[in-house]
């Protein structure tokens, strides 16, 4: 949940960021729809996150903070997914809703799924991303 925290974060205290990493983040999880087999991770996020149609859970929720976001304020994101992983899908929408948005990012897939492989892959373009937006370079 850390890669769905950063995106929260840079809406909510978008003051204290600049740039912002989000790799393979459970973008999903406020609006996803839960099954029978699933009712013990439905009630966490509930817990979590609030009843659905909640105030308190707009107020988590990355997809409605980003329609009050200050476009000037909001930090880069950069985002990414694995290709084999089931969120990859979500990951594109919310890329798609950033760019409607005109919130400046970055989104990027890589071979693999929801694991440290394909996270790992991801790590040299993020740091190279993060320093050109910190005005360094990477030598």
């Amino acid at each position: 949940m850390g890669g769905f925290a950063a995106v929260k974060y840079a809406f909510s205290h978008p003051e204290l960021f600049i740039f912002v990493a989000a790799l393979s983040p459970s973008i999903d999880v406020p609006f996803r729809h839960y099954n029978v087999r699933r009712l013990g991770q439905w009630w966490k996020f509930r817990t979590i996150f609030g009843p659905a149609g909640s105030k308190e859970r707009a107020a988590r929720d990355p997809s409605t903070l980003i329609r009050t976001a200050n476009v000037q304020a909001t930090p880069f994101i950069y985002l990414t997914a694995g290709q084999q992983e089931p969120l990859l899908a979500p990951n594109r929408q919310f890329a798609a809703v950033l760019k409607r948005h005109g919130i400046e990012y970055e989104f990027y897939t890589e071979p693999g799924g929801h694991n440290w492989s394909q996270w790992n892959a991801q790590i040299p373009g993020c740091f190279s991303s993060l320093l050109q937006h910190l005005g360094m370079s990477a030598n």
